[in-house]
């Protein structure tokens, strides 16, 4: 389905274009987010002639189409962040190994000016994955450092 027409996108969050406001019966607030979080697993779902994720939904909005067999994974592991640059194409056996990491917070606190260390451990061997200015940065390097090694 082609999005674009049905959906403005900012910040990792959908808001409801302006024409879907003149189709008949059609009742939606711009300026609120489009769909609703279900509690159960914290997805943003969206119903548009069917339901869809919110997450893939911006996925298909930046790069088209997901081809079969792949899922989109969130990279830091929030599932309520769908900002497009935490979002990955990953095969399904790829995100069952992600899934099956022991989640770790993924990074040290060093005195510098980028102050937070990511790390990761594979093998028995330990690998510096560079210094970060925020926890959210370094996090990300230690969570997608298992993808990149198995490309």
């Amino acid at each position: 389905m082609d999005f674009t027409q049905h959906f403005n996108y900012s910040e990792g969050k959908l808001y409801w274009a302006e024409s879907n406001l003149k189709r008949k019966g059609f009742r939606a607030d711009i300026t609120k987010e489009a769909g609703w979080l279900n509690p159960k697993d914290l997805y943003r779902r969206i119903t548009l002639k069917g339901n869809y994720l919110a997450h893939r939904v911006i996925y298909e909005l930046f790069y088209g189409d997901i081809p079969n067999k792949m899922t989109v994974d969130h990279i830091n592991g929030d599932r309520t962040d769908n900002r497009v640059e935490n979002l990955q194409l990953l095969t399904r056996k790829q995100n069952s190994q992600r899934k099956q990491l022991k989640v770790a917070k993924g990074y040290t606190m060093k005195d510098r000016p980028f102050p937070y260390q990511a790390q990761k451990t594979h093998n028995k061997k330990r690998y510096n994955l560079g210094y970060f200015g925020t926890p959210c940065g370094a996090t990300m390097a230690h969570n997608t450092f298992f993808i990149k090694r198995n490309k």
